[in-house]
C-alpha cells in the first residue's frame, strides 16, 4: 500500500491529481489536521467515489477530531461500480480494445457513480450528470473564493537614522560565529606566480691593463739604500700631471763608488753611481703609461740629486676601455618592476579563488617574493640583466553571510525594545583595521547605517484580521499606534466583493515601510 500525504492547504483538486498519478491500486491517504479537505463530509465522499472511478482502493487516515468523526460515519469505501450501460462503458467501447479513457471519460465515470441506477434507467441520466458537473464546478469556484484571495496590507511608519560602528574579528581558528565576542570564521587562501623580466644595465666602469717595464735605479749618495716593494716612482708627463709606478720587489741600491786619478800634478775624482735593475708596474690603466725608453722617473719622493730611475726599454701593455656593468640600482629597479606585474596577476588569482558568498577586502592581502635570482651580480660586466622571481600572495576571506548574521544579532543590543531596525534599507561597510597573516585573522571596523522604526507586531495583525470584514480591518489598522498611513488591497481585485479578508493567516501579507 502506498502512502500519500495531503497538506493543510491542499484542496480536492490536489488530492485528485495525487490519486490519479499513483500507479498502485491500494492507497493510504493521510490528511493533515485542520486541512481544508475536512471542511465537510461531502469532500470525503468525493474522494472515495473518485478513487473508485480510478480503480483504486482508498483508505483515509487523519488525526483531526472532526475528520475522524466523518470517517466513522461513512460506511466502508465500497461503492457499486456503474453497469455496462454507463457513459464510461459506452465511451470505452467506441474507442476499441486499446483505447484508454480520456479525462472527460474519467470525469463522466466519476459523476455517474453518484447517480442511482433507477435514475439512469428512467432516461434522465444525462440531465443528472449535467447537474452534478455544475455542482462540482460551483464547489470548485467556491473553494477558490475561500482559499485563493490574498490581502496585502502596506503600513507606513516614521523612522530615524541609526548609525553604529562595530569592532569585529575574523579568525581562522573559529569554525562558528561567536556572537558574544563578535568573532566570525575566516579562511586563508594562497596563490603564486612565477615570471621574469629583462632590462638594460646602466652602470659603467673602466677596465684595462697596466703598463709594465724595467728601470735602472741610480743611487748618487755615499750610502746604500733599501727600497721596499711598492715604492712609488713618478714620471712628470706634463706640468701638474704625474704618472705613478710601483716597484714590483724590494731592492737594495748600493752606494756610489769613487775613483781618483793624477795627471800632471792634478788629481781627478770620478763618481760611479750605485745602480740596480728592477721591474715596475703602473698604478692605473692606460696607454699613457707605456713610457718610451730613456724616460727619467723620481724615486720615492727623494731629490733627483740623490736618486733617479730610468728605463732602458719602453714600457708596454698599458690600455684602457669603458664597459657596461650591473649596478645596485639596476637590480632594485628590475625587481620592483617584476614584482608589480606579478602582484597584479597573483591578486587576480586570489580573487578568482574566492567563493561567491565570501569577501576579500582591500588590506586583507599580503605579497612576498619567495624565490628570486639575477643573471649577473652587482659590478659584473653585462649589457642586459634578467631577474627571475616567484611571488606568493596570501589572502584572508570571510563569508558575507556570517558578517550579516553577526550584525543582525548585534544591532538589537543598541535599540530600545519598542523599536525595530529595518534590514531592507541597511548599509554595511567593512574596512580592515589590522591583518595578521600568520594566524589568518582580521580586525574589522564595521559601520552600520540603517533606520529605526516603531515595532509593529505583524503576526498579531494577521491573527486579528483573519476572516474579518474589510470595514473592521480598516478601523483596526487606523487605530494602530505610530502608524502614519496604511493601504489595504485584495488580490485578485474582484475578490473584494466578498467584503472580508482571507480566513487563512498565510494569505495575509503585511509590509512595513518607512516614511
Amino acid at each position: 500500500m502506498t502512502e500519500i500525504y495531503l497538506g493543510q492547504n491542499e484542496n480536492l483538486i490536489s488530492a485528485f491529481e495525487k490519486i490519479s498519478a499513483e500507479p498502485e491500486e491500494e492507497i493510504l491517504l493521510k490528511i493533515a489536521p485542520a486541512a481544508v479537505t475536512l471542511d465537510n463530509i461531502f469532500n470525503i465522499k468525493l474522494l472515495q467515489n473518485f478513487s473508485e472511478t480510478q480503480g483504486k482502493k482508498l483508505k483515509l487516515e487523519t488525526e483531526d477530531p472532526r475528520g475522524k468523526n466523518y470517517l466513522d460515519s461513512i460506511a466502508p469505501n465500497v461503492i457499486e461500480k456503474p453497469q455496462e450501460s454507463s457513459l464510461t462503458d459506452m465511451t470505452l467501447e467506441s474507442g476499441g480494445e486499446d483505447s484508454s479513457p480520456s479525462i472527460l471519460e474519467k470525469l463522466g465515470a466519476f459523476l455517474s457513480s453518484f447517480i442511482p441506477e433507477r435514475i439512469k434507467t428512467k432516461g434522465i441520466y444525462f440531465l443528472a450528470l449535467s447537474v452534478g458537473a455544475i455542482a462540482l464546478l460551483l464547489i470548485f469556484l467556491f473553494s477558490l473564493l475561500i482559499y485563493f484571495p490574498k490581502a496585502i496590507i502596506k503600513i507606513t511608519v516614521g523612522s530615524e537614522v541609526f548609525v553604529k560602528s562595530l569592532a569585529v574579528t575574523a579568525s581562522s581558528s573559529n569554525n562558528l560565529i561567536d556572537y558574544k565576542e563578535r568573532v566570525i570564521p575566516s579562511e586563508v587562501i594562497i596563490a603564486l606566480k612565477e615570471g621574469e623580466k629583462v632590462a638594460e644595465t646602466t652602470g659603467t666602469k673602466t677596465i684595462g691593463k697596466k703598463a709594465r717595464g724595467v728601470v735602472t735605479l741610480y743611487n748618487k749618495t755615499d750610502n746604500s739604500r733599501l727600497l721596499p716593494q711598492g715604492t712609488t716612482l713618478s714620471y712628470a708627463r706634463v706640468e701638474g700631471e704625474n704618472l705613478l709606478f710601483s716597484l714590483d720587489a724590494t731592492v737594495s741600491v748600493p752606494e756610489r763608488s769613487i775613483a781618483t786619478s793624477s795627471a800632471q800634478r792634478v788629481t781627478q775624482v770620478t763618481y760611479d753611481f750605485g745602480k740596480v735593475d728592477v721591474a715596475v708596474t703602473a698604478d692605473d690603466f692606460g696607454e699613457e703609461y707605456n713610457l718610451s725608453s730613456a724616460s727619467i722617473l723620481t724615486v720615492g719622493g727623494l731629490p733627483d740629486d740623490q736618486f733617479l730611475a730610468q728605463n732602458v726599454t719602453a714600457f708596454s701593455g698599458g690600455d684602457r676601455r669603458d664597459v657596461k656593468i650591473v649596478s645596485e640600482d639596476d637590480q632594485k629597479k628590475l625587481k620592483t618592476e617584476l614584482e608589480k606585474i606579478l602582484k597584479e596577476e597573483v591578486l587576480t588569482l586570489l580573487k578568482a579563488s574566492v567563493l561567491e558568498d565570501s569577501k576579500l577586502l582591500e588590506g586583507a592581502t599580503d605579497f612576498s617574493t619567495t624565490a628570486s635570482s639575477f643573471s649577473y651580480a652587482v659590478g659584473e660586466e653585462a649589457n642586459d640583466l634578467k631577474f627571475t622571481g616567484t611571488l606568493t600572495g596570501t589572502g584572508i576571506v570571510f563569508k558575507d553571510k556570517d558578517l550579516l548574521d553577526l550584525v543582525e544579532k548585534s544591532v538589537p543590543e543598541f535599540i530600545p525594545e519598542e523599536y525595530d531596525v529595518l534590514s531592507k534599507d541597511r548599509d554595511i561597510t567593512e574596512k580592515v583595521a589590522e591583518a595578521d597573516f600568520e594566524t589568518g585573522s582580521l580586525s574589522l571596523n564595521v559601520k552600520i547605517k540603517s533606520y529605526v522604526i516603531p515595532k509593529i507586531d505583524e503576526a498579531k495583525i494577521k491573527k486579528d484580521l483573519a476572516g474579518r470584514s474589510l470595514n473592521y480591518a480598516n478601523e483596526y489598522l487606523g487605530n494602530i499606534n505610530n502608524v502614519s498611513n496604511y493601504d489595504l488591497s485584495m488580490w485578485p481585485p474582484f475578490s473584494s466583493f466578498l467584503g472580508k479578508l482571507p480566513n487563512l493567516e498565510e494569505r495575509i501579507v503585511v509590509q512595513i515601510t518607512r516614511e
